[in-house]
């Protein structure tokens, strides 16, 4: 994953709204705790990519 891939996801979830008091400080949390964990997870799945040997993922795929 490439850092411009990142800043990409990062900027669709804290774009401004039409109308930022609409939003509930509860609202923004939780978006932003989802945007973190997807971005967690992205970050996981790419470690593993490369710490796994290619032999591994082909077996995990077969399943």
């Amino acid at each position: 994953m490439d850092i411009a891939r990142i800043r990409a996801l990062l900027g669709e979830c804290f774009e401004a709204q039409d109308d930022p008091r609409g939003i509930s400080a509860e609202q923004d949390y939780n978006e932003a705790a989802q945007a973190l964990r997807a971005l967690k997870s992205m970050f996981e799945m790419e470690l593993e990519s490369r710490t796994t040997p290619a032999s591994l993922r082909a077996a995990a795929k077969d399943r």
